[in-house]
């Protein structure tokens, strides 16, 4: 069902208003589909561009969806295109609003006139289903129309946990991209800029050190170079490799997860409770993420197999041992499983 525009025309894209990609954005091999992606949605009219709506822009937090989709909107802003950006939960607080004040006409009259509507951090909608209903009349308004509309969330709106099925069916309807960590060649280059913004002399070999020693997003990244120029200033040291190396070490040491942590980010990934990691059952979904979890658990803390299996319901070493192997094995043939766990281990550490 879609709501009728009363006099609404489909808006033209094809008056010559190129968009460009914002400049401070980088997007590396690792990210390539995401830019290919940005500038074909942005600029549907080019005959080299492929065309879809809506755009879906995935990925966990602190990778730089935010900084993609608030750069691409102020350049829209430039360019004379109407805009509008809100968060899903505000969203769902104003719909909320209009209903008990009975204006949920004008809210729709409100969010149909805009030629670009971006939601970020829809996936804190979850669960509010009246909400998302109203949102899967409002995405058939805008694509009737002819606006575009992009949403930003941790996961694809397939396995969004709590979104209902009409939402992800039309979220799907369009393209979903995931924005990845920063590979090797964007570290050393975001890392060239941050050490030249925050004055801090950076050698060669210890640039080459840091993007060996980090996988991070690039707040991250900031912070670590921040941290590590902060403690060679108060030991009044140099930033060299070595002490990189060593300042590095001891960091990872502070940082290491708790299992409880880890439990709670695998089984929120996976669309679980924490609570069906530790229990019994065979299931087949619930043995891939429990085995993740304690693979991650032996990767990232220094707790004995027997810990770990006693966390995860009392399993015996042998068990835990046996379930990192199948990861593993795992992990080379599924790419996307080793993405997930990179990931997840990023946000961990």
């Amino acid at each position: 069902m879609s709501i009728p525009l009363r006099g609404a025309q489909r808006k033209s894209f094809s008056n010559g208003k190129t968009v460009r990609l914002a400049e401070e954005f980088l997007a590396g091999e690792e990210n390539a589909l995401a830019r290919a992606a940005a500038e074909s949605f942005l600029n549907p009219s080019q005959p080299d561009h492929f065309s879809y709506n809506p755009w879906v822009l995935y990925g966990p937090t602190g990778v730089g969806k935010s900084l993609l989709a608030q750069g691409l909107l102020h350049q829209l802003q430039a360019r004379d295109w109407s805009t509008l950006c809100i968060a899903g939960v505000d969203w769902a607080r104003e719909y909320a609003d209009a209903v008990e004040t009975k204006s949920v006409g004008e809210m729709r009259e409100k969010y149909q006139a805009y030629d670009y509507l971006l939601i970020e951090d829809l996936h804190e909608m979850a669960e509010k289903k009246p909400a998302q209903q109203e949102l899967v009349l409002l995405i058939d308004a805008l694509l009737d129309a002819g606006s575009r509309l992009w949403v930003t969330l941790l996961a694809p709106p397939t396995e969004t946990r709590g979104f209902l099925p009409a939402l992800a069916s039309r979220l799907a309807e369009g393209l979903a991209t995931p924005l990845r960590p920063p590979g090797p060649l964007v570290r050393k280059e975001l890392l060239q800029r941050l050490a030249t913004a925050s004055k801090i002399k950076l050698s060669g070999p210890a640039l080459a050190t840091l993007v060996e020693s980090t996988s991070g997003a690039p707040l991250e990244l900031k912070q670590t170079l921040l941290a590590a120029a902060a403690a060679a200033h108060a030991a009044g040291e140099t930033l060299s490799p070595a002490f990189l190396a060593q300042h590095l070490s001891a960091a990872r040491a502070a940082r290491r997860p708790s299992l409880r942590n880890i439990t709670a980010k695998v089984s929120g990934r996976f669309q679980l409770k924490s609570s069906e990691l530790k229990s019994a059952t065979r299931r087949q979904a619930v043995v891939r993420a429990r085995g993740v979890a304690m693979y991650i658990a032996r990767q990232l803390t220094d707790k004995t197999l027997e810990e770990v299996g006693k966390h995860y319901g009392g399993r015996d070493h042998t068990t835990v041992l046996h379930a990192c192997r199948r990861t593993e094995a795992l992990l080379h043939e599924d790419p996307e499983l080793q993405k997930l766990v990179e990931e997840i281990a990023i946000q961990l550490s």
